[in-house]
């Protein structure tokens, strides 16, 4: 049993480290794992898609901030203030 749970073990260790939203994850282990049979010009398209993807999304963080910047200050001068008035309550 005790070998059997070694093993259980040592698996989760492996798949852990196949999955991308690990703080284990292994890219090369990955790649020639689970793309073993992916051509290197679809692993490039893949890699450019994502590197696009990740740059629109930088970009909607970026705006989001922008468009509710006045709103993020206002409630912190809120919280600030409700934070006096509790301290000068005690």
């Amino acid at each position: 049993m005790v070998m059997m749970s070694g093993y259980i073990f040592l698996m989760f260790i492996f798949a852990e480290k196949l999955l991308y939203f690990s703080e284990n994850f292994d890219a090369k282990l990955f790649l020639s794992r689970i793309h073993q049979d992916t051509s290197a010009a679809e692993l490039e398209a893949g890699a450019l898609a994502l590197k696009t993807d990740l740059k629109g999304r930088t970009q909607q963080r970026k705006q989001l901030v922008k468009d509710n910047f006045d709103c993020f200050v206002s409630c912190k001068t809120t919280i600030d203030g409700m934070q006096s008035s509790c301290c000068i309550a005690c």
